[in-house]
């Protein structure tokens, strides 16, 4: 007690999900792999249609869409609808009603490649997966049952269709070919510019970034008072979801883009020659 300790929050977290700042660290690269992730995965699913009607991805980050956003970022306009986004911030009523909603797409469609965050609660705010959690943790914080594993049980007894599951987990995180050299500059930036801060008296601060333009893309960094992120969480804005609750808006690619870079153009179609 007493000791004059200083803080300052270099911040991190694949979520993107801290108040206050545009992004954090690590978001950029993790939402870039799941992005491409997600592009090829779709002509999978497109070519085992036969086999699997859904397939059913599973993201990371908690409450927040950030991630699920991503997914869409990279994928051909041509299968668009083929992809359907399901957001935190828009609650389902169960996994039934999922399902059904999903059932009459598929029927019209063919096959679907579905993206859930891993703690995807209904309206009422309790898990989807409506089991016991599977794990409680020292501090009481329930684990649920996966999300995912729960809307492929619904799709599957309520279309007589196959289902799969998809968890690419930790891979968005650590997956050290799809890191943005952005995102590495600026966490080494945040960083310095911690302890610079640090050897400057400051104390009880974040280093928070402030975007300033998108195109050139310009930000500055700038302290915040820890008691405004610590117990606050930044979702998803209204802005960056479509009305129908079901694809990321042009805006959060606006958003994104700087972020998570240019993809390359893919073949989505065999060319057939005689």
């Amino acid at each position: 007690a007493g000791y004059p300790l200083a803080v300052v929050l270099a911040p991190k977290t694949i979520d993107n999900d801290l108040a206050e700042t545009d992004h954090t660290p690590g978001y950029p690269s993790a939402a870039r792999f799941l992005a491409l992730a997600t592009r090829d995965l779709m002509l999978d699913c497109r070519s085992l249609a036969t086999f699997y009607a859904f397939t059913v991805l599973e993201v990371q980050g908690r409450n927040a869409g950030w991630l699920v956003a991503a997914c869409g970022l990279a994928i051909d306009e041509s299968l668009a609808t083929h992809l359907q986004l399901v957001f935190p911030e828009r609650p389902p009523r169960s996994s039934h009603d999922l399902a059904e909603e999903f059932a009459s797409l598929q029927q019209r469609l063919g096959w679907l490649l579905l993206v859930v965050p891993e703690t995807l609660r209904r309206e009422d705010g309790r898990p989807l997966a409506e089991a016991a959690p599977r794990w409680v943790d020292p501090h009481g914080h329930p684990y649920p049952p996966s999300p995912a594993e729960a809307l492929a049980h619904a799709l599957e007894t309520v279309c007589g269709a196959r289902a799969r599951v998809i968890r690419p987990g930790a891979l968005a995180r650590c997956f050290r070919e799809t890191v943005v050299e952005l995102d590495r500059e600026e966490a080494r930036a945040i960083g310095r510019t911690a302890v610079e801060w640090l050897a400057t008296g400051q104390s009880a601060v974040m280093v928070g970034i402030e975007r300033l333009s998108d195109d050139p893309y310009r930000v500055r960094f700038r302290p915040v008072p820890l008691q405004r992120v610590a117990d606050h969480e930044r979702l998803l804005p209204p802005e960056f979801i479509s009305q129908d609750g079901r694809r990321a808006t042009t805006a959060f690619a606006r958003y994104a883009r700087p972020l998570v870079g240019e993809f390359a153009a893919t073949e989505t179609h065999l060319a057939w020659s005689r």
